[in-house]
């Protein structure tokens, strides 16, 4: 379907753009003739929607395919147009002007009268459904799917998406073979202590699932560890494709991503009043300058201390100095001050 027709005429990567858009995004096929040359964020790589069926505005992510394809067709295809603000256009009589929502129809139902796809869902709705049902089981959850379809209640989300129970069951099945493993003690790593917990390790790699280009290694962590008097503990799985990282970094990396997103949403409840934690662009925002952050102190440390694992300085403690210094005028210089 995403190249049914020709991609070196101005006809035909419009049409395939237009299924790209519905396969890819799962656009309404309302909303694709409502798109303007304004709405594509090349900066960003967004596409925004608007005249939405809940007078929503949404932005969505470009692929660097759809993307590519979408620039051919502006510099290459499409028609100049003055004063033409709308992305795709068709010729009506001796002029262009932009598409309807019957066109975009057309365009999907003769391809897959081309194809041969038959059955009951055979229109625009079905590449909806199947956008819905890729973006769900290539782990995205059901409110953040929900959101990038435009749905306001979960229950039309969950009418749309279909289930890839098959890939569920190899994932199931993948932990089911590691765990006969490792009840048979292989794989057992040394113990490793961490504060006040203790956590024992079994580790072992060459996995194999369906769908997957590499061979996977799974790890369980056990951890036990008193509080109030009471004896406590905690059991956690990882697959992962990296071979050669030691098991202790990958709890590290675990409990530190488990801390940032506790502490992005602590936040967002907070300081920000979000109601729930499914305010993703939000989210993104407060992750990415916690990354900023971390990145800055880093060069700072980088920068301004030597042998800074050897001075018994807290990375904490090393924050506070580097705010009290960005107070500054000369902040730049608290970063680039000459001879480190």
């Amino acid at each position: 379907m995403r190249f049914h027709y020709k991609n070196d005429e101005e006809m035909g990567i419009r049409n395939n753009i237009i299924i790209r858009l519905m396969l890819d995004l799962g656009l309404r096929c309302s909303e694709i003739p409502n798109i303007m040359l304004s709405d594509i964020k090349w900066a960003n790589a967004l596409i925004q929607i608007h005249s939405t069926k809940n007078n929503h505005v949404r932005q969505l992510p470009l692929s660097a395919e759809l993307g590519k394809l979408l620039e051919e067709y502006i510099l290459r295809y499409r028609p100049s147009v003055p004063d033409e603000k709308y992305l795709l256009l068709r010729k009506y009589v001796n002029r262009y002007t932009s598409m309807s929502r019957e066109n975009v129809r057309y365009v999907i139902r003769n391809a897959f009268e081309k194809e041969h796809i038959i059955g009951y869902w055979k229109g625009t709705h079905a590449l909806r459904r199947t956008a819905a049902s890729k973006i769900f089981n290539n782990g995205t959850g059901l409110k953040l799917t929900a959101d990038i379809l435009g749905h306001e209640s979960l229950d039309s989300t969950k009418a749309y998406i279909k289930v890839d129970f098959e890939h569920l069951k190899a994932v199931r099945l993948l932990f089911q073979d590691a765990e006969s493993m490792f009840q048979r003690d292989e794989g057992r790593k040394r113990s490793f202590r961490k504060g006040k917990k203790s956590i024992e390790v079994w580790d072992l790699s060459g996995f194999e699932i369906d769908h997957s280009p590499n061979k996977l290694r799974v790890v369980r962590y056990h951890e036990s560890w008193k509080e109030e008097g009471k004896e406590r503990e905690r059991w956690m799985w990882l697959a992962t494709t990296l071979e050669h990282a030691d098991y202790q970094i990958l709890w590290e990396i675990m409990n530190r991503r488990w801390d940032i997103e506790e502490n992005g949403f602590h936040q967002l409840k907070t300081y920000y009043h979000a109601k729930h934690c499914y305010c993703h662009t939000a989210v993104e925002v407060i992750f990415e300058l916690m990354m900023i952050g971390f990145n800055m102190r880093e060069l700072y440390l980088y920068r301004r201390i030597q042998k800074f694992e050897g001075s018994r300085i807290s990375r904490k403690s090393v924050s506070r100095k580097f705010c009290d210094e960005l107070l500054l005028e000369n902040m730049k210089d608290v970063l680039y001050e000459k001879g480190g």
